[in-house]
């Protein structure tokens, strides 16, 4: 990330200037509060000369004076670092690519920078930041030097959509299509024998009350075995029967984008990864995918090959680094 300092245009001063106002008048209003606080304490009497105030009470006064000192010294200071910005006259400018955002933070090269805004400019852009910029953008970010005000956000470049084109399997692609394959029919012949198993003990085992109460000789439970694995089976050769297509095609699709968000989700104990190319979903599903998820940053422009049919992951680069 690119830090740079400009002066300060008589907007940005206006800008500073309006919100202190409010301020001054939030400390008078804790001033006021505080001492009505201190009036209570001193001078508010209990309801006999034999009572006295109870802990919670006091608890609460001690709670209430610190909340609102802390209040009143955060004032104050935040009024001081903006007469110290305008007196400067500079401002910082942040250069660098919108790498994650929410309302209240833009990630520049991944560092957190506060985007809590003025009124007169979140009247100006409609609310919060996060409706200015997509994630992979170059942006500019103006803002005070000392209280951190955010003067400007400003979209130095579009963001390039996702490019797909397809070109010729190259004979290492074809190997590894081929490698994957030969695992799913090593796969595919152990659970037809685990089928067949589970089908002939379904149909074989004794009925009796005995073998039935039995968890591992049930045929409830062979049945149930039967049916799990058939149903993994037939997944197994549509994969295989797309595989085919894409070796047959001779062909794989090639995307270029940038990385805009990636996310592992858990479920339960299984977890999948997947990258979003200017918001399209990829599922990384082997081990060049996965690989490629703990390199690749948000932001970066990436080149990803995969199969157009079994939509296989044969290749991820990284065409550029983060600014």
């Amino acid at each position: 990330m690119k830090i740079t300092t400009a002066p300060l245009s008589r907007e940005d001063i206006k800008l500073l200037k309006s919100e202190n106002p409010m301020r001054y008048f939030i400390i008078l209003f804790l001033m006021l509060l505080a001492s009505l606080m201190f009036y209570n304490i001193y001078y508010g009497e209990p309801d006999s000369p034999k009572q006295v105030y109870d802990w919670d009470d006091i608890l609460i006064m001690i709670f209430g004076v610190l909340f609102i000192g802390f209040l009143f010294f955060y004032l104050v200071y935040s009024i001081i670092k903006t007469q110290k910005d305008i007196a400067s006259g500079q401002k910082e400018v942040l250069i660098g690519t919108l790498t994650d955002k929410n309302s209240y933070y833009f990630y520049i090269d991944n560092e957190k920078i506060a985007v809590l805004t003025v009124r007169s400019q979140m009247r100006r852009n409609g609310g919060y930041y996060d409706n200015i910029g997509e994630i992979g953008q170059i942006i500019a970010i103006e803002r005070s030097i000392y209280a951190k005000n955010i003067l400007k956000v400003e979209v130095l470049n579009e963001l390039e959509k996702t490019q797909k084109i397809a070109v010729f399997l190259s004979q290492e692609d074809i190997k590894n299509i081929k490698q994957e394959t030969k695992t799913s029919y090593i796969l595919i012949s152990v659970l037809t024998i685990i089928f067949f198993l589970a089908l002939y003990f379904a149909c074989t085992l004794p009925s009796s009350q005995s073998k039935r109460d039995s968890n591992f000789a049930s045929p409830v439970v062979a049945i149930m075995v039967s049916l799990l694995t058939g149903g993994i089976v037939m997944y197994l050769l549509y994969a295989n029967a797309q595989t085919q297509k894409d070796l047959k095609s001779g062909q794989k699709e090639v995307l270029t984008g940038i990385l805009t968000d990636k996310k592992e989700i858990w479920d339960k104990t299984i977890s999948s990864k997947y990258f979003y190319i200017d918001e399209e979903e990829i599922k990384l599903d082997n081990a060049i995918a996965i690989s490629a998820y703990y390199k690749a940053e948000i932001g970066q422009k990436i080149v990803i090959q995969r199969s157009i049919k079994s939509k296989t992951i044969l290749k991820i680069d990284v065409l550029n680094e983060t600014e």
